[in-house]
């Protein structure tokens, strides 16, 4: 992986939750915002011109916003991406879309939690085979 250092001007980085890094796609905004709408609203909706151009409207917006706040550091986190896709679905007066994106980021938290518990307690589960294979051994 390469430092902060190495980021070119323009280039645009995302933090990830677990401390990675990845380059920024604004591709993903897009489909983040698309599917909450096909969620709320269906797919057929969805999936008109009109709300398509909305949604690739908003995700420009969020993505302007983004870049905007960077101070040249070519560095963004998910989360605060996450929070300007709320925002902006908010300033469109799409407060039931952005109800249930809050709500689906809500639930993803969640599942995350309980992923990273059950994570932990599979490491222990192991160590204390671990421990178990080596007292036994030789017996």
């Amino acid at each position: 992986m390469s430092s902060v250092n190495d980021i070119q001007p323009g280039q645009i980085y995302v933090i990830k939750r677990d401390g990675s890094r990845v380059e920024f796609d604004g591709s993903k905004i897009e489909k983040a915002i698309e599917k909450v709408f096909i969620e709320v609203d269906g797919a057929d909706i969805a999936k008109s011109p009109e709300i398509q151009n909305e949604i690739q409207t908003l995700s420009k917006s969020v993505e302007g916003t983004v870049r905007g706040r960077l101070s040249g550091s070519g560095i963004a986190y998910i989360e605060d991406i996450q929070d300007q896709v709320e925002l902006h679905l908010m300033r469109q007066s799409r407060l039931h879309i952005a109800k249930a994106y809050v709500l689906y980021r809500s639930k993803r938290n969640q599942e995350r939690s309980l992923s990273v518990n059950l994570t932990q307690e599979q490491v222990h589960e192991q160590r204390i085979r671990e421990i178990i294979s080596v007292a036994v051994e030789g017996l």
